[in-house]
């Protein structure tokens, strides 16, 4: 029985430290999920067209709320990077991934829609880096 529970925690902990280390690479790639807390309403979105937010005054536009807005000028210098807001409603299970290509400073969306029936709202805020492209599949 210990060493099942020993077993469990290291491969627990492996597993925070590769998605620990994921988040640094994205990070230095260019791409960051900021968390976002508090907003009472979201804009209206699109998992295939995200809302993109190029400057404060636009910020403020898509997301009322000062706090929330504190929250990710934060994170975000507008002259070196943009936000994409993705939104939608959908299978609690829907998930929404992203990979980078370096080599094309692209970064690819790619969203899997959950198998359950139930209905949930989705809502992710990416920061990315003005050089690199992006787009869904």
């Amino acid at each position: 029985m210990n060493l099942r529970i020993s077993i469990s925690a290291m491969v627990g902990a492996a597993l925070c430290f590769s998605l620990a280390s994921l988040d640094a690479q994205d990070e230095k790639a260019g791409v960051k999920r900021l968390e976002v807390k508090g907003q009472k309403s979201f804009p209206k979105g699109d998992v295939k067209k995200p809302a993109v937010v190029e400057n404060d005054k636009e910020l403020a536009k898509s997301f009322p709320d000062k706090e929330v807005q504190g929250q990710i000028a934060k994170d975000v210098d507008f002259e070196k990077h943009r936000v994409l807001y993705f939104g939608w409603s959908g299978s609690g299970q829907d998930r929404l991934l992203f990979e980078v290509d370096l080599e094309a400073k692209t970064v690819v969306f790619h969203y899997k829609p959950g198998l359950t029936r139930d209905l949930r709202p989705h809502h992710y805020v990416f920061r990315l880096n003005k050089d690199l492209k992006w787009k869904v599949k």
